[in-house]
C-alpha cells in the first residue's frame, strides 16, 4: 500500500487472476473513498509511487512484468506499456531522485534497474544477479550504497554494496 506524496490518494495491489491496482481518495479526516474500479493488472504484487506523485509502478507476479501508471489529477490510473521483469517480481523501490525504479525478483534472483522517463515510461538499464531471494527493496539516502535489500532467508536489512545505477 502506498500514499501519494501530497496525501490525497492511496493505492494498493490486489493479487490473483482478477487482481489489479486499487485506488482511494483520502479525506482530511483520513477516511478513504473508493475511486472507481482501479486498474486491472492480474497478479499485481509490488507497488511504488514516484517522488513527484505523478506516476505509480507495479509488478505482476503472474505475468513477470512491471507496468507504469500515470496518476491523473483525480487519482485515476492510466496504464502504460508493461516490460519484462523476470520470474516472480515481488518488490519495487524508487531512487530518492525519482530517476530509477528497482525491481527484485524471487524466481530470477536478480535486481533490475529501470530508468524512469519524464512521461513515466520505463527502459531497463541494468540487471544484476543477486544471490538470495529478494522480498523487499528500499532506497538508501546516500549515493554510494543506493539500495537496501531484505532477503527471504534473512530477517534483517542488508545493504547492497554494488552499484545499481548505470555508469557507477
Amino acid at each position: 500500500m502506498v500514499v501519494t506524496p501530497d496525501g490525497r490518494f492511496v493505492y494498493a495491489v490486489e493479487g490473483g487472476a482478477g487482481g489489479g491496482v486499487r485506488a482511494w481518495s483520502r479525506g482530511s479526516d483520513g477516511v478513504l473513498t473508493t475511486l472507481g474500479a482501479g486498474s486491472d493488472y492480474a497478479g499485481a504484487t509490488g507497488i511504488a509511487i514516484a517522488p513527484d506523485g505523478r506516476h505509480l509502478f507495479a509488478t505482476s507476479l503472474t505475468a513477470g512484468t512491471v507496468r507504469p501508471f500515470t496518476i491523473g489529477t483525480d487519482g485515476a490510473l492510466t496504464p502504460g506499456a508493461a516490460l519484462p521483469a523476470g520470474a516472480n517480481p515481488v518488490s519495487t523501490a524508487i531512487s530518492p531522485d525519482g530517476r530509477f525504479l528497482y525491481v527484485g525478483s524471487m524466481g530470477g534472483d536478480a535486481i533490475r534497474t529501470y530508468a524512469i522517463a519524464a512521461d513515466g515510461s520505463l527502459s531497463q538499464v541494468r540487471r544484476l544477479a543477486a544471490h538470495g531471494r529478494h522480498r523487499a527493496l528500499r532506497p538508501a539516502r546516500h549515493a554510494r550504497r543506493p539500495l537496501s535489500i531484505r532477503r527471504q532467508r534473512r530477517h534483517r536489512w542488508d545493504r547492497w554494496d554494488r552499484p545499481v545505477h548505470p555508469g557507477r
